[in-house]
């Protein structure tokens, strides 16, 4: 297979540093980390929608994630908590609520 080179331009320094790390972060040298961004992004399926898709639309999220270091298992838990902690909250107010009126409170 023929191999191409790709030169972009106007790249600052903050920039190279971030991709340097991601690159790092993954293991990878800068050519490769790269070469990976290229072929994720055009193995994309383009979205027909103008809001486009949601796997669009959480991708910071999913890079956030990713540069924390937390295993899908602790994100996973943490929703889960949260999901509990919501859930029971509102069965608390609706308990309020029912015992108000019972006692013919508003």
């Amino acid at each position: 297979m023929t191999t191409h080179t790709i030169e972009v331009t106007d790249i600052d320094e903050d920039l190279l540093r971030s991709l340097d790390k991601r690159a790092s972060q993954q293991a990878q040298d800068r050519s490769a980390y790269v070469r990976d961004l290229l072929r994720r992004d055009l193995a994309r399926t383009p979205t027909a929608t103008p809001e486009g898709s949601m796997a669009e639309a959480l991708a910071p999220f999913h890079e956030a994630v990713r540069e924390s270091g937390y295993t899908e298992e602790e994100v996973i838990g943490f929703f889960d908590e949260a999901l509990r902690e919501v859930r029971a909250e509102r069965r608390a107010k609706r308990q309020q609520k029912t015992q108000a009126s019972a006692e013919g409170m508003p």
